[in-house]
């Protein structure tokens, strides 16, 4: 599965420290998860959130992890989220509505006027200020919605980064049959998806499977 293919390969793919939600008992959602995993993080000044259900591919301008980073600190924030366009955000999705500057007002399943959209696509940097203001006891909550959204009313500051990325959903598992199908179909046409591969194999030659047999 996808935790043991990561631990097994944290060392080549250059991470330092990996930390798994285990949610077998119950799903505790983004906010749960956080406080369930707060022991092995509080040390951490800051840290990556990601989500295990969403596949993204950057596009030619893809994003940069070391500006990421650098306007997280710059800016001292909370969280700081990676984000895209999305048409649908405020009518299918919901939404991390900023303004101008790239500071979230807001997180909201409706469109709110005035703001800008953002799609949020389960990347995010955490200050280790965030366990202030989580409850004690492990309960399923929204991160999003449940805990940031009443910290930004009280000042906190959470921001977008954005780039420009592909995003797919595969949290349900038909949707994850759907895109394998549909990108191992890609990968047997596309002569550029071919070179980008051939690239990543004389990096990372233990990471890459048959196009089929794992979700990498």
């Amino acid at each position: 599965n996808l935790q043991s293919y990561l631990i097994k390969h944290q060392t080549t793919l250059g991470i330092e420290k990996l930390v798994f939600s285990d949610e077998q008992e119950m799903l505790l959602d983004s906010g749960g998860a956080l406080i369930a995993t707060a022991p092995d993080l509080i040390d951490e000044d800051h840290f990556w959130l990601c989500n295990a259900d969403e596949v993204l591919f950057a596009r030619k301008t893809g994003w940069n992890f070391n500006s990421f980073i650098q306007q997280h600190l710059d800016q001292k924030n909370l969280a700081t989220l990676l984000v895209t366009r999305h048409p649908q955000v405020g009518y299918q999705y919901g939404g991390a509505w900023a303004n101008v500057d790239g500071a979230i007002q807001c997180f909201a399943k409706q469109v709110q006027p005035n703001l800008v959209p953002w799609h949020y696509v389960g990347i995010m940097l955490l200050s280790k200020k965030i366990f202030d203001f989580l409850p004690a006891v492990k309960q399923s909550l929204n991160l999003l919605y449940d805990i940031l959204n009443p910290l930004i009313n009280q000042g906190q500051k959470v921001a977008v980064h954005p780039a420009s990325l592909i995003w797919l959903d595969v949290g349900a598992f038909d949707l994850y049959q759907y895109y394998q199908k549909r990108l191992s179909n890609q990968l047997q046409k596309s002569t550029a998806i071919r070179n980008l591969i051939n690239q990543r194999k004389q990096r990372w030659p233990s990471l890459l499977v048959q196009s089929g047999s794992q979700p990498f």
